[in-house]
């Protein structure tokens, strides 16, 4: 019962008669009767065929002296299964195998749990290597050394996985300049020190190559399960970058064009309020400050009523996606009166959609 709740059969073979007894439960993991006659042919019979040339091998070793310990496939009405035999072997005083005693053991559950578990992890490193981010898994202090990285967390670094298996060579492979090299190193080992995962992330750090354009990097580490590793991620930002340098540049380039304009130019959001104004507005209404005027309904209060109704009229249409233009005098902070061309134009979102208006408005 015992042998049959553990799933573990016991045999007996006599090396020299060919003759094998296995006890019930061995029958029943092979697949015989418990009144079978049973030889080595019987069994090599029933081991899997992709294994028998294996098996033979180890039991010729054992009859030889060596230690027989093995697991292998066998093939029961066409299922195949799993077993562990091992077995100790009786020698006369020549040295020659006389007869051998051992048990098998049904390992199929554990079998399957571990190709199971082989597929779960192969599933789980394909998602990994495949990852549009670089990934790894690696320990920082007292040295930089990894236990797994997929490829793109070299590429993003611009290294290769060869020139960080090195311990502790991380620093040297990736940055190259030595003065930057210490502050940012000194600058992460003490952000992963604090445990802090606010300070464990890392924006725009450049990486330089010799003779090629920088690129840039943005990082983040967290702490692994147990605290013992780190989980560190990194990611190229260079497109963004440059994308926001771009635009920053045709900001200050469109600021500048305002500023030298001779046109009033307003920027006016969708409830009406005046968000910008240019140089040449600022100046022909002799605002001093025009900075509390920002966030105020547009025309600005220190216009006569008789003169904000038509630009009222016109912000409105151009607020429901019409442009329109007018004509009229307008009074300066000092009283003085301007006439003005004015127009102004919805500008729309891909939907067609209003997203504000400018307008602009000839001395």
């Amino acid at each position: 019962k015992a042998q049959e709740l553990g799933q573990i059969g016991t045999w007996e073979i006599d090396v020299r008669q060919n003759k094998i007894h296995w006890t019930a439960e061995n029958c029943r993991i092979f697949g015989v009767s418990v009144d079978s006659v049973v030889d080595y042919e019987v069994f090599i019979e029933k081991v899997h065929p992709d294994d028998r040339e294996y098996v033979n091998q180890k039991w010729k070793s054992a009859i030889e002296g060596e230690a027989y310990d093995i697991e292998h496939r066998i093939v029961i009405d066409g299922v195949t299964k799993w077993v562990r035999e091992k077995a100790d072997v009786t020698f006369d005083e020549e040295g020659a195998a006389v007869s051998a005693i051992g048990f098998t053991q049904d390992i199929t559950g554990r079998k399957q749990a571990e190709e199971s578990l082989k597929r779960s992890e192969a599933f789980i490193r394909t998602v990994l290597d495949n990852l549009p981010t670089g990934l790894a898994v690696n320990a920082v202090d007292p040295e930089v050394t990894f236990s797994y990285m997929n490829d793109n967390f070299s590429e993003c670094y611009r290294t290769t996985r060869e020139a960080l298996s090195d311990p502790d060579a991380f620093w040297n492979s990736v940055y190259e300049d030595p003065e930057f090299r210490e502050e940012i190193k000194a600058r992460i080992l003490a952000d992963c020190a604090s445990g802090d995962p606010e300070r464990m992330h890392w924006e725009d750090v450049p990486i330089t190559r010799q003779g090629q354009e920088t690129t840039y990097i943005n990082a983040r580490n967290v702490l692994s399960p147990g605290g013992e590793m780190m989980i560190s991620t990194v990611w190229d930002v260079t497109d963004r970058k440059r994308a926001n340098e771009a635009l920053r540049e045709s900001e200050e380039m469109n600021r500048s064009l305002l500023a030298g304009s001779p046109i009033c130019t307003k920027l006016i959001d969708l409830d009406s309020k005046l968000q910008f104004m240019s140089a040449a507005g600022v100046r022909d209404l002799k605002v001093p400050d025009i900075e509390p005027y920002y966030g105020q309904i547009y025309p600005p209060e220190f216009y006569p009523e008789s003169m904000r109704a038509p630009l009222v009229k016109c912000v409105d249409l151009a607020l429901a996606g019409e442009t329109s233009s007018v004509e009229c005098v307008v009074t300066d902070l000092e009283g003085g009166e301007i006439w003005y061309s004015s127009t102004f134009v919805p500008v729309l979102d891909d939907d067609g959609q209003v997203r504000y208006v400018i307008g602009t408005s000839v001395n």
